[in-house]
């Protein structure tokens, strides 16, 4: 689910890039000819490429280590409580 979350992201980012490119090559064409429409064919073989990199391990132990944080808060509270309740039991 992270993944597809981070995934979702970078492909925002390049479509803050794509869109601007795409405007600036059609306000070009537009320069060159000026009965160019939305319509006419647009060289766009020069336009950024989506890479999709994986996120970084910095990133991914950033989103889960409050969980295991939690998790080992969990765990050392249970460990004294059940090692009180087993110093106060009676032997008799």
């Amino acid at each position: 689910m992270r993944s597809m979350e981070y995934f979702k992201l970078t492909k925002a980012e390049y479509n803050g890039k794509f869109g601007p490119y795409v405007e600036k090559k059609f306000q070009d064409l537009q320069k060159k000819d000026p009965t160019a429409t939305y319509y006419s064919f647009l060289d766009i073989s020069d336009r950024p490429r989506f890479v999709f990199k994986e996120e970084t391990l910095r990133g991914k132990l950033g989103a889960v280590l409050p969980y295991w944080g939690i998790l080992g808060l969990f765990n050392v509270l249970f460990f004294v409580a059940a090692f009180a309740r087993f110093m106060r039991y009676d032997v008799r």
